[in-house]
């Protein structure tokens, strides 16, 4: 059992650091090929597996990351663009009665472009001091 909760916190902090470099528009590392193969290559956009990992903390608790996947690839069907965001990404939105909040990496070259995270309800909760937009 702590070998497998080391995995995930390993897991998490990579995530993370990628998703910082990210927002920071400086280049990632490359995903592994264990994290490369869980990943959602289908449909609009590359699901990172950091963008699964957040759907089922924030979203859908308890759910296996194979059905957050489906139901994230479902949602990224129906979202809509709604403006560009900080560090070249984009924000989306997803359709009723979800309205997930969706941070979007643009395309590069034939690349899919890639859904980086999924963003908390409102940024009153992951923002300290701020009541809202």
């Amino acid at each position: 059992m702590e070998k497998m909760h080391q995995r995930e916190s390993t897991i998490g902090a990579t995530s993370a650091g990628q998703i910082e470099s990210l927002v920071s528009g400086e280049q990632g590392a490359p995903q592994g090929e264990r994290e490369a193969s869980k990943a959602g290559a289908r449909g609009r956009f590359f699901v990172t597996p950091h963008a699964v990992e957040r759907y089922r903390e924030r979203v859908h608790r308890g759910i296996s990351y194979e059905r957050a996947l489906e139901e994230i690839l479902s949602e990224c069907d129906r979202a809509h663009y709604v403006k560009d965001y900080v560090g070249g990404k984009q924000y989306w939105r997803g359709p009723k009665p979800m309205r997930l909040r969706l941070l979007v990496a643009p395309s590069v070259g034939s690349e899919l472009p890639q859904l980086v995270t999924i963003l908390p309800a409102s940024d009153a909760l992951s923002r300290p001091g701020r009541s809202g937009l």
